[in-house]
């Protein structure tokens, strides 16, 4: 009898944390977002454990801790549909079109839309955001 293979090789594969070697591993935080869902972002302590959740207004890809503590957020905008060429497959995983700024507590300090930024953006040093 033949038997179907599951087509999400996350899952196929399981994720989450899989193994701990505290005499091998530097002491500290993971920002994690799971891409799939959504977000939230999600900072987990050496053991797994959620120690901090970021509610965004929009679904976040993914984000970087900012050294104030503050979140930088790439998140998908409503209206970020147009696709590159030769990326119609995977468009919907890249695009981003948003990109936000979060404290601690959750409240959006600025906010760029862009229908054309990709998938990646950096708060550079002298405030200005550059966007891929």
């Amino acid at each position: 009898m033949a038997t179907s293979v599951d087509q999400q090789t996350q899952r196929r594969r399981g994720v989450g944390l899989i193994a701990h070697d505290p005499e091998r591993a530097f002491a500290g935080y993971t920002l994690f977002t799971p891409q799939f869902r959504g977000g939230p972002p999600l900072l987990i302590d050496m053991t797994g454990k959620v120690v901090h959740e970021w509610r965004t207004p929009l679904p976040a890809g993914w984000g970087y801790l900012l050294p104030s503590g503050n979140l930088l957020a790439h998140c998908r905008a409503p209206r970020s549909t147009r696709g590159y060429r030769d990326w119609h497959r995977v468009w919907q995983l890249v695009r981003a079109g948003a990109v936000l700024e979060i404290d601690w507590d959750g409240k959006v300090l600025w906010e760029v839309r862009n229908p054309d930024n990709h998938h990646d953006a950096r708060l550079m040093r002298n405030g200005h955001l550059l966007m891929l």
